[in-house]
């Protein structure tokens, strides 16, 4: 089950890739849908492997199935990261170079690199990091990594499409961690719900999912993206329902309910499809 759910990451990286591309005008390219999707995909997996009593596998049934089937998993996410390497070399190789970067900064925070008896000897260990690194290295790895060449150029329909995957990524972990927000405390995890409280978090996550709705409706009349901004709007009212799922207790299990936050990735790819089938039949 936890292998569906990271293929199923893996197809909504590639739908965020897909409304990446249109969002900065640029022609439709697979392999940097391939790209991203293989990359998040073995992400996802190896950090499983990192530390399996934080991320919740101990004394699961989930435990059994990766400790008996690890050495397959763990392959497999390392030929995802060589594919994603190899996919970025295809594509460029200022590219590459940006995505072995990103790459080696995630195996970094999870590495132990501060000095024993320090109370954080991991960058995954500060408090409220996890949201903030997950949601910077898919902006970075889907809406700046593919689209980087010499000489370096930032665009503002770039800046938009980062901005976009990092607000939806972040909302959707946060989102993860106030559901979890009991079995967080007990495992000492300190997720931005358990430090700042879930009122707090709350109003964060309104607050960014009221800046996106903004910068969405502004970037096409500002001429910063296409029209697909306007479209990706669903996107934030598919926020705004899950804010209501999770504050109301529902009978559905964290699983579905992680699973139904994950959906929002595929929506950006579903409007942006709805958007070039309107723009097709309108010319």
């Amino acid at each position: 089950a936890s292998v569906g759910t990271d293929f199923y990451a893996a197809i909504g990286a590639a739908c965020l890739a897909l409304a990446a591309q249109y969002l900065q005008g640029v022609s439709f390219s697979i392999l940097q849908l391939l790209m991203a999707a293989s990359y998040v995909f073995s992400v996802h997996t190896l950090n499983r492997f990192v530390d399996r009593e934080v991320s919740g596998l101990r004394g699961t049934f989930r435990e059994e199935a990766y400790a008996k089937h690890s050495r397959l998993y763990v392959v497999t996410a390392f030929l995802s990261m060589l594919l994603s390497l190899g996919l970025a070399y295809l594509i460029g190789l200022l590219p590459w170079l940006l995505l072995a970067l990103v790459s080696i900064v995630g195996a970094l925070y999870n590495m132990r690199v501060l000095p024993r008896g320090w109370r954080f000897r991991r960058l995954r260990d500060l408090p409220g990091t996890k949201n903030f690194f997950m949601a910077a290295a898919w902006a970075l790895v889907i809406a700046v990594v593919p689209y980087m060449d010499w000489p370096i150029e930032v665009s503002a329909d770039m800046v938009v499409a980062a901005l976009f995957i990092f607000s939806i990524v972040f909302v959707r972990s946060a989102l993860s961690d106030l559901i979890e927000i009991q079995s967080d405390r007990l495992l000492g995890r300190e997720t931005i719900p358990v430090v700042i409280g879930e009122d707090k978090t709350r109003k964060l996550l309104n607050g960014i999912s009221l800046f996106l709705a903004l910068l969405l409706v502004l970037s096409y009349p500002l001429k910063w993206t296409t029209s697909l901004s306007f479209t990706l709007l669903p996107c934030v009212f598919y926020m705004w329902i899950c804010f209501e799922l999770c504050d109301k207790k529902t009978a559905l299990s964290a699983a579905v309910i992680n699973g139904l936050l994950e959906t929002n990735y595929v929506l950006a790819g579903l409007c942006t499809i709805g958007w070039l089938v309107t723009l097709r039949l309108l010319t």
